[in-house]
């Protein structure tokens, strides 16, 4: 099972440059596999779970790439110079998820998608709903992919 740690609140600094390295709210902080116990303070208030049974944790790595875009060349070595514009190129709207979706964040502090077929247990949304709310920052576009 893949499970991912998602931040449920702001970090904000005044210094914009500064600031665009922060986790906002929806972004991902980490991917753990099913055996991971989350620490005391990996929980509610600032963060919450979602639990992906029969997932890998390699599945889900992409949404914990950050979005930078080219800023020019490294005179040095010709290699591009990268700006930090989002800590996550990847962010879950969590704001407009279905009411009860939230709820049982903001209650319970995790929730299990169902993103295979294998997976027979109970579960709180199919993964083919889910992705509907995970937003790339870059493109402006909700994650149209499949993990299996």
């Amino acid at each position: 099972m893949a499970q991912l740690l998602v931040k449920t609140i702001d970090n904000i600094h005044v210094d914009p440059d500064v600031d665009c390295n922060c986790y906002k709210r929806g972004m991902s902080v980490v991917a753990m596999n099913d055996a991971h116990i989350w620490g005391r303070k990996e929980g509610l208030p600032e963060f919450f779970q979602i639990k992906i049974p029969l997932i890998n944790t390699s599945s889900v790595e992409k949404y914990l790439q950050p979005y930078e875009v080219e800023d020019g060349t490294d005179p040095n070595t010709g290699e591009p110079i990268m700006k930090m514009m989002a800590r996550r190129l990847w962010q879950i709207q969590i704001d407009t998820l279905p009411s009860n979706i939230l709820t049982k964040l903001e209650s319970q502090g995790e929730i299990i998608i169902k993103a295979t077929d294998s997976y027979a247990d109970s579960y709180d949304m199919l993964w083919s709903d889910f992705k509907s709310y995970i937003l790339n920052l870059e493109t402006n576009q909700v994650e149209t992919e499949d993990l299996v």
